[in-house]
């Protein structure tokens, strides 16, 4: 009977912590995944020259969020409060409540788009495991019969998401499979892809847009998903992004964002009988 390995690594990475927390309370924090139910960051997006990839001080601006401390301090994700200010209760004071809110959900969104790493993830994932040609499924499947399936994606959100592989194979094999799985990858962040399979995954990327595109079902989840998730130009988009995406940045955004040390392993193998 096969067991199942699933590989993850949540982003954003956790990072260094203060070094005023307690090594118990700090190996837990970093077990478990952390969410802000309630962030007031949005009102900052309206700054001039605020952004939210960059470092900011409490002390200077009043601001507590941004992504270089989400990731030192453990943030994987939270919630946006969409706050309207208080206002007059009429048919007008309603109208400039919703404008104001939807002015804010846009300036959330365009987050995204200065920041297009995921692109070059969604290659990341192809080159390694998103196809039958692809790295994983050459080596370990194809070549060495380690694994009998196995494939790789990636999950994009505003700020945080989840890269994973999943495999199934033998219980006694875990480790050794765990352990390539990280060489396909250390291999990746060193040399890059070879430009056929940047080509490749592009086309893959391109023929899977193309198919969910045939009937309406599937052009309304495309862009409810995308409405979710992003902007509905990041789909409209997707695959010239795609296109544009260099070998230099494939390796970039893996070394970036899944270090070889950093991820979560989950193994779930047949019990006794």
């Amino acid at each position: 009977m096969n067991t199942r390995l699933l590989l993850l690594a949540l982003l954003p990475l956790l990072a260094h912590a203060d070094t005023a927390v307690s090594p118990t309370a700090l190996a837990l924090h970093q077990r478990l995944l952390v969410l802000d139910s309630h962030l007031d960051t949005p009102l900052t997006l309206t700054r001039p020259g605020w952004n939210i990839l960059e470092r900011h001080d409490y002390r200077q601006d009043g601001s507590q969020v941004d992504l270089p401390r989400m990731r030192e301090g453990g943030l994987d994700g939270g919630f946006f409060a969409v706050y309207t200010p208080q206002g007059p209760r009429t048919e007008e004071g309603r109208a400039y409540a919703s404008a104001y809110g939807l002015a804010t959900l846009t300036r959330i969104r365009d987050v995204i788009d200065r920041n297009p790493d995921s692109f070059a993830l969604d290659l990341v994932a192809t080159i390694l495991g998103g196809s039958e040609s692809a790295r994983l499924q050459r080596t370990l499947r194809d070549g060495e019969r380690l694994v009998s399936g196995i494939n790789v994606a990636n999950a994009s959100m505003s700020l945080s998401g989840i890269f994973y592989v999943h495999a199934q194979l033998e219980p006694a094999d875990v480790e050794k499979v765990k352990a390539r799985i990280l060489e396909e990858l250390g291999r990746l962040e060193t040399e890059g892809p070879t430009e056929e399979e940047r080509q490749l995954a592009v086309t893959r990327a391109e023929s899977e847009h193309a198919f969910s595109y045939e009937t309406a079902g599937g052009v309304a989840t495309a862009y409810g998903t995308a409405q979710l998730n992003g902007t509905l130009e990041d789909e409209l988009r997707y695959v010239d992004r795609l296109r544009a995406v260099t070998r230099d940045q494939i390796r970039d955004v893996a070394r970036k964002y899944l270090p070889l040390t950093d991820y979560a392993c989950i193994a779930f193998a047949p019990g006794n009988k």
